[in-house]
């Protein structure tokens, strides 16, 4: 049986989301922020809320995994259980070249990180990155040079089905 609250559980503090597209001058760098919206609490809404950086798993052109659509459930479950999720495109097609996929998804976040937030503003004290596949390799490594990078220091990271890189 779902519990109600708690991880997985039914009930969400928003009752959708909103996103907002980011385009770069390289289409690998563009990336998304998917913002919760109709806040469906007792008090005031929040106006910070933790901060999820998604990185999506090896995208085929036939798959649209390099976009939130691809992962539509579970980002949206992400936003509206009361995070701000920044959606790094950072590989599109048969992009092989993993060694450029870090730094596709550090300028995206870079670029998050240095203009205002659409609605809400992300708490970067808090930031969590999540990783599927080949997203996990992207994860790790902005999790290991987060300090060369000046970023925030990751509060925590998810690995989903991590991918094995030779590189």
């Amino acid at each position: 049986i779902q519990p109600i609250n708690g991880p997985g559980g039914s009930s969400l503090t928003f009752s959708g989301v909103t996103t907002t597209f980011r385009k770069m001058s390289s289409s690998r760098q563009d990336y998304w922020i998917i913002t919760p919206v109709g806040w469906n609490g007792e008090t005031s809404t929040p106006s910070v809320l933790p901060l999820v950086v998604f990185l999506h798993g090896f995208s085929a052109p036939f798959a649209n995994l390099n976009t939130p659509a691809g992962y539509a459930s579970w980002v949206e479950r992400i936003a509206r259980q009361g995070n701000v999720v920044v959606f790094p495109k950072y590989q599109e097609g048969f992009d092989l070249s993993s060694s450029k996929w870090t730094p596709n998804a550090l300028a995206s976040l870079k670029d998050a990180l240095s203009k205002p937030w659409p609605s809400i503003q992300a708490s970067e004290s808090s930031m969590m990155l999540v990783g599927h596949s080949a997203g996990c390799l992207v994860a790790a490594n902005l999790a290991h040079s987060w300090f060369l990078n000046n970023l925030p220091l990751p509060a925590a990271m998810l690995l989903a089905m991590p991918y094995k890189d030779s590189g």
